[in-house]
């Protein structure tokens, strides 16, 4: 995914890639839900459901990190009091396609998906620099609002 994707998207008409995203996002749910609950479900004596919002952000923190560390990103993550976050350090798409927001689109959308998976109540926002491919990208969950 990580060198298939740029290559992909960089030759692809603006018009298409609405489309694209709409049906990349349906297969990578199909693919990585089914992993993640499975992850999930490993991760405490208790059933998933049965954990506390803390405990389910700590369990997708460490799924999602190391999913992107696995795509050859560097990321950190930190859980504070009903707030998440997850800093992108070292994004492996922007060296190849600088100037091409629209992976940015495809990573806040995955953050997005992702952490609806979860069941917990909240947002995740990314931060106003992320998506113009920053050497930095801050995605912030927050389980209040």
């Amino acid at each position: 995914m990580r060198s298939a994707l740029p290559e992909l998207v960089s030759k692809m008409p603006i018009n298409e890639r609405s489309v694209f995203l709409s049906r990349f996002m349906r297969l990578f749910e199909q693919n990585m839900k089914p992993l993640f609950i499975n992850y999930a479900k490993h991760q405490s004596q208790d059933t998933y459901d049965d954990l506390d919002d803390n405990e389910k952000m700590a369990i997708y923190l460490e799924w999602i990190s190391n999913l992107y560390d696995n795509l050859g990103f560097r990321v950190q993550t930190r859980l504070r009091s009903n707030r998440g976050a997850m800093t992108v350090k070292k994004c492996s798409w922007s060296p190849n396609r600088p100037q091409d927001v629209f992976l940015c689109l495809i990573c806040q959308s995955i953050m997005r998906l992702t952490y609806s998976w979860t069941k917990i109540p909240g947002s995740v926002k990314e931060e106003p620099t992320t998506g113009i491919l920053q050497s930095v990208c801050k995605f912030d969950y927050d389980m209040d609002s």
